[in-house]
């Protein structure tokens, strides 16, 4: 079983296709055999040929439900639509792509993108059936009302049809309220990221609790020891936690972290710190920021809380969701960015030839005003001793 999903900055989330992914790529996999290394590994290889997205077991780190991989690696239309055809080479070509998730279980593969604007031409195909809807999308006390017309793409013509479908939707937005997230000022080596809750922030129902899922990369760590739990409780922490490791010792991708909020009021902050990064002139990152939702307890407010299930565009399966019961329905919040830049201070690796001069130099330099000073503390003890000697005479 896996899932792969990948998001775009410019993506917009929907409650009708349930898009509600985390920003850049992501690989969760549950392997069906002890020997997984090398399964993992020749994954691995197949996303990089095909995805450009280059990952080993080693990268991936152990969560509660699978072992997962996160970067933000972009991933071009061209190089998806490339990988579709690998897949099967029926499928009609697509002009752009925003975001996609693709899921195998149990012998079912499960491809779903978004394209906005969308532009491309659907052929008829005896291997494939194709069927095209045009809806319009209509809130209705929680549920989704998609009101339009549906026609398949068959040898026969046949006219569209009338067609309205009700649909309950696990993920939901949290309309009219932004975050504001960033890194407090100055950023230096212990970046400090914040979380700014408006106050109109309220839970919707009673039975909701509002939870942090954070994922970074390598350069920077989660100290679990370190943050204010009257804020935030930490459920988990996944991923490297070797707190002294340099950045090019470190394997996995990075970290993962569970929070629960306690208490928003004035809202919460999360202290992170750098590791040391090799000499470079590449010491600009771009940080994720944390996905931050309300979980619900569905059965507890909703009558027919199973027809989430039954709604084709579904999808909970591994990814964050999995860290909750199936019974559990999400209301997410829109933040003022996706992401945030972080730089590291390190050497440049271009002044590497200036710093080995200057430093041989130096030390040159120094050892020869020791060896000065150490001769001529020799020669004056060796003169006082001469004249004590002169004294006894």
């Amino acid at each position: 079983m896996f899932r792969i999903q990948w998001s775009s900055e410019t993506a917009k989330r929907t409650e009708v296709f349930q898009n509600f992914l985390q920003l850049g790529f992501a690989a969760h996999l549950i392997p069906s055999t002890l020997e997984y290394e090398p399964v993992f590994d020749e994954f691995g290889k197949f996303i990089a040929k095909n995805l450009d997205v280059k990952f080993t077991h080693e990268n991936l780190i152990s969560t509660a439900t699978s072992a997962t991989y996160n970067s933000l690696d972009e991933v071009k239309s061209s190089t998806f639509q490339q990988f579709l055809s690998v897949l099967t080479p029926k499928l009609d070509r697509i002009s752009f792509v925003q975001d996609f998730d693709i899921k195998w279980e149990q012998s079912e593969l499960v491809i779903t993108w978004n394209s906005e604007p969308f532009d491309s031409t659907i052929e008829r195909t005896n291997e494939i059936r194709k069927e095209v809807a045009l809806f319009e999308s209509k809130e209705l006390y929680g549920d989704l009302e998609l009101v339009g017309f549906r026609t398949v793409i068959g040898e026969e013509y046949q006219p569209p049809e009338k067609t309205l479908l009700i649909v309950k939707p696990r993920h939901s937005l949290v309309k009219d309220t932004v975050l504001g997230v960033s890194f407090q000022q100055p950023v230096g080596l212990h970046p400090d990221l914040h979380i700014d809750f408006s106050p109109n922030v309220t839970s919707p129902f009673s039975s909701c609790e509002m939870f942090i899922v954070n994922t970074m990369p390598s350069v920077l760590f989660f100290d679990q020891y370190q943050y204010n739990e009257d804020k935030l409780h930490l459920l988990s922490s996944w991923g490297e936690n070797d707190l002294e490791a340099p950045n090019w010792k470190v394997e996995k991708f990075g970290s993962v972290q569970l929070f629960k909020v306690k208490d928003y009021t004035n809202g919460v902050d999360i202290k992170f710190h750098t590791r040391y990064i090799k000499p470079s002139t590449e010491n600009h990152f771009k940080i994720a920021t944390p996905e931050v939702f309300w979980a619900c307890e569905a059965d507890l407010f909703m009558a027919d809380w199973d027809m989430i299930e039954r709604n084709p565009f579904d999808n909970y399966n591994l990814g964050f969701e999995s860290f909750f019961e199936p019974s559990t329905v999400f209301y997410h919040y829109n933040k003022n960015v996706s992401s945030l830049p972080l730089t590291i201070p390190s050497a440049d690796a271009d002044d590497f030839s200036t710093v080995q001069i200057v430093t041989s130099v130096s030390v040159v330099i120094g050892s020869i005003y020791l060896l000065m000073k150490l001769f001529g503390s020799l020669v004056a003890l060796n003169r006082t001793e001469t004249k004590d000697e002169k004294k006894i005479k």
